[in-house]
């Protein structure tokens, strides 16, 4: 099941790991960072109580910031957020290698730097079907603020479900 996760700026980081503790209790999770780098997002993780020893992250962000990031544990470094066969390449290897139960999408807001609407939407759609393929549920999140209600809606037409965090 994809699940499109609407989150608002205030409280984004802070609901995002609570819908990862509350949807996802066991096995291991595939989290693709295209806006943070490993170094910030592990600390994150712990403080959530989500066991990072689970989490297979890919990082997009650290090497386009850093030209030399030293191997870390559990983590893998695509060379940019804009290198999406890479980072799709990465995601299946991981995927299949790790038997991933979840994969988290962090976030649909970053890929929109890099790509307009309709490229992202087919973008997501691979992605999609990729987790799917591996019968893997899958959490795309996106800063509401970001998106206008079409958008939305189109993004409502790849995933099973929408779940709107900002009304709470």
């Amino acid at each position: 099941m994809n699940f499109l996760v609407l989150l608002p700026f205030w409280a984004y980081t802070a609901k995002m790991l609570s819908t990862m503790e509350e949807v996802y209790t066991d096995g291991n999770i595939c989290y693709v960072s295209l806006n943070k780098p490993y170094r910030i997002l592990k600390p994150l993780l712990e403080e959530g109580n989500l066991h990072p020893e689970r989490f297979r992250v890919i990082d997009a962000v650290t090497r386009s910031v850093m030209h030399l990031s030293t191997p870390e544990r559990n983590c893998i470094f695509v060379s940019s957020p804009n290198a999406f066969d890479e980072l799709q390449q990465r995601i299946v290897e991981t995927l299949a290698k790790d038997k991933c139960r979840l994969l988290v999408f962090d976030s649909i807001s970053s890929l929109l730097i890099y790509l307009k609407e309709e490229p992202a939407l087919a973008y997501l759609k691979k992605i999609s079907d990729t987790a799917e393929m591996f019968r893997c549920e899958a959490l795309f999140t996106v800063l509401k603020e970001n998106l206008d209600d079409s958008l939305v809606k189109r993004l409502g037409l790849i995933m099973d479900k929408t779940v709107d965090m900002t009304r709470e």
